[in-house]
């Protein structure tokens, strides 16, 4: 038995961007398993629907609302929708190799979960603006690109995949309880991290992950995602996905918490240090590791209190299926 295959994407605010992402699966080659893409709008309505409802209908574009602007929150709604086959995950700023889906496909036959999947995800950075090396190391993975040198399916262990692409099953998903709505764009902690964490659920609960070298993607990065206030920013998002994680471990104990609080400390005067003494470079670097510490101890303490922490009302029926996992 081979399982269909959806595309979902969450998005908001950007309707050009939807288009650019619409337009460049619509060039995809299509394998015969492909049921279509379910786009939900999360927040203020942008025009988003109308991009939707412009589409061919042969392209088979599918288009969901949900008023609560958290990324999360709208992907639990559209699995909602989906209760089986592969699901596609991308962003709407991301573009496609022509064979993609069809990676997907191949890399999925005859399975129907136990699995999931992510390929290499490339960088457009727009207007060609490539960053220096160096600033590279202060940005994101979805903005400095992903490409292990495997040449076929390949399973990879503790290892997960960079949210513009990567695929699940939906009984997997539904087993693990769907996406965590208090991580991610929206959500009231500020954090990222909603696909990391759900793919670490999978992975808790036996399902393997597997790298297809041909499934490629790219992803935009804006202009200003090179800029100071958003590197540092970004930085301390990442921290508090660090935190979080370790503040919600019962093995986390008071001793690593202070062993972490020792690391910042040691980190604060190394960043004061190159903030004294060196040139831009060294002054953003600072900055943002400034920031990233700050964010993990953040974090910790969100971390502690996370069932105190309010949400978005949980879909039903993925309440229950989060509870049993």
């Amino acid at each position: 038995m081979t399982a269909s295959l959806t595309v979902l994407m969450a998005a908001a605010g950007q309707p050009l961007l939807v288009k650019r992402t619409l337009d460049s699966l619509a060039a995809c080659e299509t394998p015969s398993t492909f049921r279509g893409s379910l786009i939900v709008e999360n927040g203020p309505k942008c025009g988003i629907e109308e991009v939707c409802r412009a589409r061919p209908h042969d392209e088979r574009v599918q288009y969901l609302y949900v008023a609560e602007a958290n990324k999360s929150h709208a992907l639990n709604v559209a699995l909602t929708r989906l209760a089986d086959g592969l699901i596609f995950f991308t962003d709407d700023d991301a573009r496609f190799d022509s064979q993609l889906l069809v990676a997907y496909a191949r890399g999925a036959r005859g399975i129907t979960g136990g699995e999931f999947y992510g390929g290499p995800l490339r960088v457009d950075y727009e207007g060609d603006a490539q960053p220096p090396a160096w600033l590279r190391e202060c940005l994101p993975k979805t903005a400095q690109g992903w490409e292990p040198p495997a040449t076929e399916k390949t399973r990879l262990v503790d290892r997960t995949f960079l949210g513009p692409n990567w695929a699940a099953f939906a009984g997997d998903l539904w087993a693990i309880g769907g996406f965590e709505p208090r991580l991610g764009p929206g959500a009231p902690t500020g954090s990222t991290g909603q696909e990391t964490e759900a793919q670490k659920r999978l992975l808790a609960h036996g399902v393997k992950a597997y790298y297809l070298p041909d499934a490629i993607a790219w992803h935009l990065v804006r202009a200003k995602c090179l800029t100071r206030n958003w590197i540092v920013e970004r930085g301390y998002r990442h921290g508090l996905e660090w935190g979080i994680r370790r503040g919600r471990d019962p093995q986390f104990t008071a001793f690593k918490q202070q062993l972490v609080w020792l690391r910042m400390a040691r980190r604060r005067i190394i960043c004061r240090a190159m903030r004294a003494i060196g040139g831009e470079r060294w002054k953003l670097e600072a900055d943002y590791w400034l920031s990233r510490w700050q964010g993990r101890w953040d974090g910790i303490a969100i971390g502690r209190r996370w069932d105190s922490i309010a949400v978005p009302e949980m879909p039903a029926a993925l309440k229950a299926t989060r509870r049993a996992a």
